[in-house]
């Protein structure tokens, strides 16, 4: 039989599963966090406006070189205080960093578990990020400071000067990985999750199929060999389609169509005038013919000149991705490859198939939009 400080025990790590529980279903909601404020809003939901200006120029400073200890000796001088900061003492140095890198500045939610906190105290926000089944981060119900290309360009510049390995920061979830929502298992068409697996003092992103999501549970793959397979062969797409465009002179079988309907809309026009010219069409009728091509012709001459000029930009546009790409963040890469890639298929190597060194292409099929 339980003693009553025994019952008491259970009682309370029953109340704080429940607590937890609750807090997460709020969090994965969007809702505001409770508590004290955030550094940059006055509450849960409205901008400190002295606050987010200094945000909104560090960010813009940050950009330009400026480091962050440089920021914290400006604030520091300006004496700025956050919602944390002991009486008579301003921001300190981790303060800074921390607000910097909050999700909540562009809008994204974050949830920290309460035994996260208590074991870790302060931990990164970027690695918290609430997530939906598809990668794409749970927005919240407050106003924002950055825009989510604002604040994701940030934290790129922050962990790019911390990071001088390949890939991203261990641990480091902002933006996601260069496949994840793209990379799909080809035995069950699952999604896959990204993650960084560690071996020894060896961290490297990995690609799955799990269970809890819903998968097959059967694939696991190392990601920088695919990564690099995919950009090789989408950046060789690229330089044959700026090449193409410079050098064909076929017409796109559509502009072909539109020319055909603008000298079809012409010959309308010269029936109209002699059916009216023979009074086998009243003056309103007329008028009113004459206005509806005289419409429809102004539209496909429109679209005449968008179709004539289309692939001038797309050889264009393409040339300078390729030029630019060394240059490009995961973000944007990511943005590039989805609007060539419908998704990258990767199949099961088979039983110890994925351990044997070298990389099979064999097993990746990516299918174009």
């Amino acid at each position: 039989m339980m003693t009553d400080l025994e019952k008491e025990v259970i009682h309370s790590a029953d109340a704080a599963r429940r607590v937890a529980r609750q807090t997460l279903a709020e969090a994965t909601a969007g809702k505001p966090h409770k508590g004290q404020r955030a550094f940059g809003w006055k509450d849960a939901e409205h901008v400190e406006e002295r606050e987010a200006e200094l945000l909104q120029i560090a960010r813009s400073d940050i950009l330009k070189g400026k480091k962050v200890e440089t920021v914290h000796e400006e604030w520091t001088r300006l004496k700025v205080r956050s919602p944390q900061t002991p009486p008579g003492k301003t921001i300190g140095y981790s303060s800074v960093r921390y607000v910097l890198r909050n999700p909540r500045l562009c809008g994204y939610r974050s949830y920290v578990p309460q035994e996260v906190r208590e074991r870790s105290g302060r931990v990164d926000p970027v690695e918290w990020l609430i997530e939906r089944t598809d990668g794409t981060p749970v927005v919240g119900q407050w106003e924002t400071i950055y825009t989510p290309d604002e604040w994701r360009e940030l934290i790129d510049v922050l962990d790019a000067r911390k990071s001088t390995g390949r890939g991203r920061k261990v641990g480091s979830t902002v933006t996601k990985r260069l496949m994840t929502g793209i990379a799909r298992c080809a035995k069950c068409g699952t999604g896959l999750s990204s993650g960084m697996y560690t071996r020894g003092t060896t961290s490297y992103e990995r690609y799955g199929c799990r269970k809890a999501d819903g998968g097959c549970g059967s694939l696991s793959r190392s990601g920088p060999p695919v990564a690099d397979y995919v950009e090789k062969i989408l950046l060789g797409n690229l330089k044959k389609q700026a090449q193409s465009a410079k050098s064909t002179e076929e017409e796109d079988p559509e502009l072909t169509k539109a020319k055909k309907t603008v000298k079809q809309i012409e010959a309308d026009k010269a029936e109209a005038r002699q059916l009216r010219a023979d009074d086998e069409l009243s003056l309103a009728e007329f008028a009113r013919e004459i206005r509806r091509l005289e419409d429809k012709e102004r539209e496909i001459k429109e679209k005449v000149s968008s179709l004539s000029a289309a692939p001038v930009r797309a050889g264009s546009a393409a040339a300078r991705i390729v030029r630019e790409w060394k240059n490009y963040t995961v973000d944007m890469k990511r943005e590039e490859m989805q609007k060539s890639i419908e998704s990258i298929m990767v199949k099961p190597a088979g039983k110890g198939g994925a351990q044997r060194g070298a990389f099979r292409p064999e097993l990746i099929e990516i299918v174009w939009k």
